[in-house]
C-alpha cells in the first residue's frame, strides 16, 4: 500500500511539472505512414455517486498517423474518510483500462472531434478496492473520452455488483 501511495504521488508530483512526451517510432517518409509514443501523467476530479474526488492517472498512448490511437490508462480515485479513532485516511481505488481514440475522418460524425482534438471510447476494471465505496473487486466502468487541447471530459456509466451509476471525470 506504502509503494501504491508514493508511486501516486510521484506520478503527480511528475503531472504538475511535465508536458506531454511524444516519440516518433517509425517514420516512413515514402508512404506518410506514423507511429507515435506517447506517455501523459494527469490530474484532475470525478464525480462517483455522491462524491467529489481527486483523480489522478497515467497513460501511454500509441497513435497511427495522427488519426487513430489506443490508450492504455491507469487511473486511481482517492477517498478521505475517518477512520474509528478520528484520524483522516486516504482510501485509493484503482481502475486499469483500454481507450480507442480517433481525430479526423471515421469517427467524426459519433464523437464530434475537430481536427484539434480526440474522441472516443473506453473501459477499465476495478484492481484495487479499498473501503467500501464499491461493493465488489470486479467493478467496470465504460465511458466517452472528449480530449480537448488542455482537458478530457469523460462521462461514465459505473457498474458494480449488479448496480449501475453514473459518474463523471475531468482531467488536465
Amino acid at each position: 500500500m506504502k509503494k501504491l501511495l508514493l508511486a501516486a504521488f510521484l506520478f503527480t508530483s511528475i503531472a504538475l511539472f511535465s508536458q506531454t512526451d511524444s516519440t516518433v517510432i517509425k517514420k516512413d517518409t515514402t508512404s506518410s505512414k506514423t507511429l507515435e509514443l506517447m506517455i501523459f501523467p494527469r490530474i484532475g476530479a470525478g464525480v462517483v455517486r455522491n462524491s467529489i474526488l481527486p483523480t489522478v492517472s497515467g497513460n501511454l498512448m500509441i497513435s497511427l498517423n495522427d488519426k487513430y490511437a489506443a490508450n492504455f490508462v491507469y487511473s486511481g480515485y482517492f477517498f478521505f474518510n475517518k477512520d474509528v479513532g478520528g484520524k483522516n485516511k486516504m482510501q485509493v481505488n484503482s481502475f486499469v483500462g483500454l481507450e480507442l481514440l480517433f481525430k479526423k475522418g471515421l469517427m467524426n460524425d459519433i464523437f464530434f472531434s475537430t481536427e484539434n482534438s480526440w474522441g472516443g471510447i473506453g473501459g477499465s476494471l476495478l484492481i484495487n478496492r479499498q473501503g467500501n465505496y464499491f461493493n465488489k473487486d470486479n467493478a467496470f466502468k465504460i465511458y466517452y473520452i472528449k480530449m480537448l487541447k488542455h482537458i478530457t471530459i469523460m462521462p461514465e456509466l459505473i457498474f458494480d455488483d449488479g448496480d449501475v451509476f453514473p459518474g463523471l471525470t475531468i482531467v488536465f
